[in-house]
């Protein structure tokens, strides 16, 4: 068996993305290739702390000091949605729940190293099994949505994902 687990992240620069990712994740729009029987299954494993991406995002804005008298720039990175999976082929193959414990561990330790002092960055961490039916196997995955707030309590999406040896260390330490 390849590639048993494996992380993707996508930056999310606007409100529009945000609320893109919100729909998706929890089904606000119904996707093509979901299984609405199945729907029923998926899981809010960190539940979102707000109405919704956007909600969560102008709340830790306004919640942080330098945004008292600093704007959010304008081409800054909102968010990180944060795409958890496994290979097909691995489906039954593993403690589904123990991978899903290790992801949130996983996403604690390396985005919620300020939590203490600024709040969690996780927004949310969602499961999907209404879109295993189209995948050989039944690969389910998850969907976690991450602001990258610093430890001097700024929007620094660098401090996270800064250049290619720090994406490489991300998949590293992921697998």
């Amino acid at each position: 068996m390849s590639n048993f687990c494996y992380m993707s992240i996508m930056p999310i620069r606007t409100r529009n993305e945000l609320q893109t990712a919100y729909n998706h994740n929890y089904r606000v729009v119904t996707p093509a290739n979901v299984d609405p029987e199945q729907s029923k299954n998926n899981e809010e494993y960190i539940p979102i702390n707000a109405e919704d991406y956007v909600d969560a995002f102008n709340k830790k804005v306004e919640s942080l000091p330098y945004y008292q008298s600093h704007d959010f720039r304008k081409n800054g990175v909102m968010a990180y949605e944060i795409l958890f999976s496994y290979s097909p082929d691995a489906a039954g193959t593993f403690d589904l729940e123990a991978w899903k414990k290790e992801n949130e561990k996983w996403l604690k330790e390396e985005f919620d190293q300020n939590a203490d002092k600024y709040g969690s960055n996780i927004v949310s961490l969602v499961y999907h099994y209404d879109e295993a039916s189209f995948t050989a196997g039944g690969a389910i995955h998850g969907h976690a949505v991450v602001l990258p707030v610093d430890d001097r309590g700024k929007f620094c999406a660098d401090y996270y994902t800064g250049n290619n040896l720090r994406m490489h260390e991300l998949q590293d330490s992921y697998a």
